[in-house]
C-alpha cells in the first residue's frame, strides 16, 4: 500500500505545477517519515525507500519543503537510510541529502546528524559522494575518515578528464578532498606511493584553467611537507 502511494505522489511530481502544490502540504514531510518508519518495522522492498528518497530530492527545490523536512529531522531519516545496502537506494539517498543541503541551514544541520562520517562509512568513493562530501561542512574526525580513501581520491585526480566517466567537477571536489586531508595532517597522504606522479599531474592541473579556489588549492597540497 505505502509503495503504491509513494508512486501516485511521484507520478504527480513529474509536472512542476503539481510539484509546487505537493510542496506546499505542511503534512507532507512528517508523512512521509511516518512512511519510512512503517517501511522499516514492515521489511518493505528496497524499491519503497528509493522512491521515499527520489521524493524528498525532487521536493528538496521547494523552500517551504525542504525546511519543513529539516524541521522534523528529514537528514536524520536520510542518514539512517544509508544504511540500506542497496546500490539504487543510497544513490537516491545521497541525492536528496544533496537537495536538504542546498542552503546554509541545511549544510549545518547535515553536519549536526554526522551525515558526511555516515557517508564514508556506508558507501565506496563515487561521484554523488564526492561532490556532496565536498559541499558539506567536516569536523576533524570526518576528515580523518576521509583520509582512508587518499588513493582513491589520488586515483580520481590522476584520471584524464575526457577519457571516461571523471568529469572536471568531479575532479575539482577530488583535490579540494586532499586538500582538506593535507590542511589537517599531510602525513596521512604517505599511503599515497606515486607522489612524483601526483604531483606532474597537478602541475599539468594548474597549468590550465582552473576556478580560483581549486587552484590555491593545488598549490597548498604541492606546497605541503608531503608533497615537498
Amino acid at each position: 500500500m505505502e509503495e503504491k502511494r509513494l508512486r501516485v505522489v511521484l507520478n504527480l511530481s513529474v509536472h512542476r505545477p503539481n510539484r509546487e502544490i505537493l510542496a506546499g502540504g505542511n503534512q507532507l514531510p512528517a508523512a512521509l517519515k511516518k512512511i519510512v518508519n512503517r517501511l522499516h518495522k514492515y521489511g518493505s522492498p528496497q524499491l519503497a525507500f528509493a522512491m521515499v528518497a527520489s521524493k524528498v530530492a525532487i521536493l528538496s527545490e521547494f523552500d517551504m519543503f525542504r525546511k519543513g523536512m529539516l524541521e522534523i529531522g528529514g537528514m536524520e531519516m536520510l542518514r539512517d537510510l544509508l544504511k540500506v545496502e542497496d546500490a539504487v537506494v543510497r544513490k537516491e539517498v545521497v541525492t536528496a541529502i544533496r537537495g536538504l543541503g542546498a542552503d546554509e541551514e541545511g549544510k549545518t544541520n547535515a553536519q549536526s546528524y554526522n551525515v558526511p562520517y555516515a557517508l564514508l562509512e556506508c558507501l565506496m568513493v563515487s561521484d554523488e559522494v564526492l561532490l556532496l562530501l565536498d559541499c558539506l561542512p567536516k569536523d576533524p574526525c570526518v576528515v580523518d575518515k576521509m583520509s582512508d580513501k587518499a588513493v582513491e581520491l589520488v586515483n580520481i585526480i590522476m584520471a584524464e578528464q575526457g577519457t571516461g566517466p571523471v568529469t572536471p567537477e568531479i575532479t575539482y571536489s577530488a583535490i579540494s578532498l586532499v586538500h582538506a586531508i593535507v590542511q589537517r595532517d599531510a602525513h596521512k597522504m604517505e599511503q599515497v606511493k606515486n607522489l612524483e606522479d601526483f604531483k606532474e599531474r597537478l602541475k599539468e592541473l594548474s597549468s590550465g584553467r582552473l576556478p580560483t579556489q581549486t587552484m590555491l588549492q593545488v598549490d597548498t597540497i604541492i606546497n605541503s611537507p608531503w608533497c615537498v
